[in-house]
């Protein structure tokens, strides 16, 4: 590890995190580092697709209604980490004593423009989750463009993607560093704001408490949002979870404050 590579070091309630023999580096994930790379991919996809904690299974519901292996979605965040991290976008939860990752933030620089090639074989299940984000992405930019008359462009927005903590007890603490060591990046490097679709109760509250994050309403007032019991795919995911995948916005820049 490089010193000029750690964007924020900090030790906090020293009692507890002795007892669990933790010491946390936050450092943004280095893009040539294929071994660290696979190890935070790894992280994300065990938080996604499913880890087990005290005997009961924590998943990101849209992961778990479509099927998806851990294996599998793996592969997914490998191939989308490979692609975004040079964009200096992604930051890990590093524990000193052990020198694992503990915690992940892959974000990236958004781009309206691009277009993603649709999955094939096991990663198929992807695209119904893709298709769902993507609406409500679209709408987003509708909405932007209707309240400012501003076109999004590259290097306007970062994209909230995928957050994962495998601690237990620490769980909201780093995901609350992660959020905020991402957003005071996305200041200094100039972003009109920052954005992310939650598919669940917990990640709502988080961004929303913590970080104020607001839903969004288009130019007819209408949430945007999407509702699991009006889908094909994920009509099942329990309400006690989620009822919806809803977009929440952070301005960053007052021009962009809708």
């Amino acid at each position: 590890m490089k010193k000029n590579d750690v964007l924020y070091d900090k030790v906090f309630l020293v009692k507890f995190l002795e007892q669990l023999n933790i010491e946390l580096e936050y450092k943004r994930l280095d893009g040539k580092n294929e071994e660290l790379i696979a190890e935070a991919a790894k992280c994300l996809a065990e938080t996604f697709a499913g880890v087990t904690v005290k005997e009961e299974t924590i998943s990101e519901p849209m992961v778990q209604a479509v099927h998806l292996s851990i294996e599998d979605f793996n592969e997914f965040v490998y191939n989308y980490m490979k692609n975004v991290v040079e964009q200096g976008l992604c930051y890990i939860a590093i524990n000193r004593k052990n020198n694992r990752i503990i915690g992940v933030l892959a974000c990236e620089d958004f781009d309206p423009d691009e277009e993603v090639p649709p999955f094939t074989d096991n990663l198929e299940p992807m695209n119904k989750i893709c298709e769902l984000l993507e609406v409500l992405d679209k709408r987003f930019l509708d909405t932007i463009y209707y309240k400012t008359n501003k076109k999004v462009k590259k290097n306007d927005f970062v994209h909230m993607f995928m957050i994962g903590v495998k601690s237990d007890k620490l769980k909201k603490e780093i995901a609350k560093d992660l959020v905020r060591i991402c957003q005071d990046d996305a200041i200094k490097r100039g972003y009109k704001g920052m954005f992310l679709e939650a598919t669940n109760i917990k990640s709502a509250t988080l961004i929303s408490k913590y970080f104020k994050f607001k839903l969004v309403h288009d130019e007819k007032g209408m949430l945007i949002h999407t509702k699991y019991a009006e889908t094909e795919h994920f009509k099942d995911i329990p309400p006690e979870k989620s009822l919806d995948c809803k977009l929440f916005y952070k301005a960053l820049d007052p021009e962009y404050d809708i």
